[in-house]
């Protein structure tokens, strides 16, 4: 999971709630695979695919990222791996992505109003 800054409700909810997802489907949570980015840009890009990089040395079968700049950055490193999602990975992206559109790959993303 690629998160931002705790500081942040909404960014803590998001965090809890991916905790509680892998409570309910009895996975343990590893703090390890937690890999925390800037909130800002250009950063979040960077630091988003910093994470992805790292996050891919431990082959995840799925990449969940808290907001739309770090995807930018985490699809922008699966594509440099030639990993394909979601055939070799599933990836979901927190918040709509404005560029979703045009993205070389499937994308499933949350959206809240």
């Amino acid at each position: 999971y690629i998160t931002g800054q705790e500081y942040q409700t909404s960014v803590y909810d998001r965090l809890e709630g991916y905790k509680k997802a892998l409570e309910d489907h009895r996975i343990i949570y590893q703090k390890e695979l937690i890999k925390k980015v800037a909130p800002k840009l250009p950063s979040s890009i960077e630091e988003g695919w910093r994470a992805t990089k790292d996050l891919l040395k431990e082959r995840p079968t799925a990449i969940f990222t808290y907001n739309e700049i770090a995807t930018v950055g985490a699809l922008k490193a699966i594509r440099e791996e030639g990993i394909n999602v979601p055939e070799d990975l599933a990836f979901i992206g927190f918040d709509e992505v404005a560029v979703a559109s045009h993205i070389f790959m499937p994308l499933t993303v949350v959206v809240q109003q």
